[in-house]
């Protein structure tokens, strides 16, 4: 919002990556901005020469692209495509939002960010703690390099909204390592989990979803292999105390009508094995003609 508020972005157009947060569309949406999607292919990349057409034929305020890892999707943007996207909104002097929030929930981690090759004066960096630290941890960042004068002000307005005693809390969580040691176990167990659940979605919903592997985040990306009737699906497992959810959420053009995204950052306890084979189920008597 602070981004939106300082850049003067009500009811303008911004560009995002496709399948994107529901959160952020909704966010966008709240502001009157038009959302134009630029959808990811199967390994992760932008089409650097459909964001150049968009970019010339639209008055793009703002482009909001995670700084690698699509959190919904599970997949990392190659370096090679993160220098072409860069180089496509430099040359059209687009102001970046780079989301970093998800950074440290990629498996491999030695990965060059989108930032590395952004104009650092039209760059934003927004990130937060919550997803390393979890939900005792709410606390956001914004980094910005340019000294205009309309982030100055937001800084100092906004520099003592955080008590000190936090700041240095959160301070010395970075700078002791406790926070490295945090992302790579929590790293560690993400990776385990999802596995351990793609695994399980072979074996219990008999080929009916296709998915890539996620390279980092907390759940799986899945399209049916067969056209279905996904309401039907969302129904049945919702009769079954079984919740799932759509792809249709994650885009407002109504894309990914036969998707959907399964979390394994979940309470294993409550035998996922036995949701997944209702899934399967669910999938097969609502398949269409």
């Amino acid at each position: 919002m602070a981004v939106i508020e300082t850049l003067g972005l009500r009811g303008t157009v911004v560009l995002v990556e496709s399948p994107c947060a529901w959160a952020l569309l909704r966010l966008l949406q709240s502001f009157d901005i038009r959302v134009i999607e630029l959808p990811l292919d199967e390994t992760g990349s932008l089409d650097p020469a459909r964001l150049d057409n968009l970019l010339r034929d639209n008055d793009i305020g703002l482009a909001v692209l995670p700084s690698l890892l699509n959190p919904v999707q599970g997949s990392m943007r190659p370096p090679g495509n993160s220098e072409a996207v860069a180089q496509a909104l430099n040359r059209h002097q687009v102001w970046v939002l780079e989301n970093d929030s998800h950074a440290g929930l990629q498996f491999a981690y030695e990965q060059i960010p989108l930032r590395h090759w952004v104009d650092p004066q039209r760059l934003v960096i927004i990130g937060a703690f919550d997803k390393s630290l979890g939900p005792e941890a709410p606390y956001g960042y914004l980094l910005c390099k340019t000294l205009e004068v309309r982030w100055q002000q937001y800084f100092w307005l906004r520099a003592f909204e955080l008590p000190p005693i936090r700041q240095r809390a959160i301070a010395r969580l970075c700078s002791s390592g406790r926070l490295d040691r945090q992302l790579m176990a929590l790293r560690e167990t993400l990776a385990r989990r999802m596995q351990s659940m793609t695994r399980q979605l072979d074996e219990q919903t008999g080929g009916t979803l296709r998915y890539q592997v996620p390279e980092g985040g907390c759940g799986v990306w899945a399209e049916s292999v067969h056209p279905v009737d996904m309401r039907q699906v969302f129904d049945r497992l919702l009769a079954q105390r079984i919740v799932i959810t759509p792809g249709e959420l994650f885009s407002l053009q109504n894309r990914y009508g036969q998707h959907l995204w399964i979390s394994y950052a979940i309470d294993w306890s409550q035998d996922p094995a036995a949701r997944l084979g209702a899934l399967g189920e669910a999938l097969a008597q609502a398949r269409l003609p």
